[in-house]
């Protein structure tokens, strides 16, 4: 078999639907992985069941699926933010990032002062910014609570694929961040500065990607750890 040909069996083989992951030989699979995501939502409480309010619409959800290179099984539950109503559902969208100016440059400067550098990727990151709207969802297909077929979701916290999910967790890590001592730079909304008699950290920030930098091991690795506390 040829390299494309390994390559387009490998785009092929992701399930499109919830009937077809739990139709396949390796169902057993997808179905834990998505029994592992409704796990990770309900430890984080990314929603609560209540009845529909009278004159709101629940947002639709649906099953993404993919096998990842080592072998691993994952399953992501995403709301169809296409249908949400602007004013209603969500307003603020945006989500600030690091220019790629400023990463060149910072990693230019961390090269030539021979500075070390940690990189974090925050895992699930969109799952931990709270919501401040009112936002319905229909309850997720095959994990639908018996006798309860009639209640939905009311997000607590942001899921993948809501407008304003990005946003929300700008917020949550800017408060993070602010909170161990960074102060933002005015230049560039994704770049923090930390300088402390312990020592001085720069953190680039492009939403779930984070690279601390600086000339001491030590403190970007203390930082690291701290970070990894709360995510």
């Amino acid at each position: 078999m040829s390299i494309s040909e390994m390559l387009l069996k490998a785009f092929n083989t992701d399930p499109k639907s919830y009937q077809e992951a739990t139709s396949r030989e390796d169902a057993s699979k997808w179905i834990t992985a998505m029994y592992d995501e409704i796990k990770l939502h309900m430890e984080n409480g990314t929603w609560e069941l209540v009845d529909l309010p009278e004159g709101r619409k629940a947002i639709k959800c649906k099953w993404v699926y993919t096998i990842k290179a080592d072998g691993c099984y994952k399953a992501w539950l995403v709301a169809k933010g296409f249908s949400q109503q602007y004013g209603i559902d969500y307003e603020e969208t945006f989500c600030p990032v690091a220019r790629w100016e400023s990463i060149c440059f910072l990693l230019a400067h961390a090269a030539l002062e021979n500075w070390e550098i940690k990189s974090l990727d925050v895992k699930t990151a969109f799952l931990y910014g709270k919501l401040d709207e009112e936002i319905y969802m229909e309850q997720p297909e095959g994990f639908m609570k018996k006798g309860m077929g009639a209640k939905v979701c009311r997000l607590r916290k942001a899921i993948y694929s809501l407008k304003q999910a990005s946003c929300t967790w700008y917020y949550k890590i800017n408060q993070s961040l602010t909170k161990l001592g960074f102060v933002c730079t005015k230049s560039d909304a994704g770049i923090y500065v930390y300088h402390q008699r312990q020592g001085e950290v720069i953190v680039i920030l492009y939403v779930d990607d984070i690279l601390n930098i600086g000339p001491e091991l030590k403190e970007l690795t203390r930082i690291k750890e701290m970070l990894s506390k709360e995510y």
